[in-house]
């Protein structure tokens, strides 16, 4: 099982293999702060992909920069669910998922339980 402590972010696996990221709240993430999470899953995943949980507490903003970084990750997952607690931050990921091609499947979610249960079904 992951368990790793980054500045911002909390990295583990759940039972089922999930990678689950969960970001710090009152917070704005930077480049840094996504790319060690990347860097944290691909170490762990070695060469198979994984289904991935990004949670994003309510008051944890995510600079233009980070996203930017975010949108040029390259490596693959099974699927993506991101739980989002804030609003604003609900819209400024429909302009993300627009601008990032990927071809696996990615959907926001506003609680843990219903992305984890997408992400078990897939």
């Amino acid at each position: 099982m992951l368990d790793i402590q980054n500045k911002n972010s909390h990295v583990y696996s759940d039972e089922d293999n999930v990678f689950i990221c969960e970001y710090k709240d009152n917070v704005m993430l930077e480049p840094d702060d996504i790319n060690i999470v990347v860097e944290n899953y691909d170490q762990y995943a070695g060469d198979q992909d994984l289904k991935v949980m990004l949670v994003f507490p309510k008051n944890t903003t995510v600079s233009t920069a980070a996203r930017q970084a975010a949108e040029k990750r390259g490596r693959p997952a099974l699927a993506e669910a991101l739980v989002i607690e804030s609003t604003m931050q609900r819209i400024l990921f429909k302009f993300y998922k627009r601008s990032r091609a990927v071809n696996y499947p990615i959907k926001e979610f506003s609680t843990r339980e219903a992305a984890l249960k997408w992400l078990h079904n897939r």
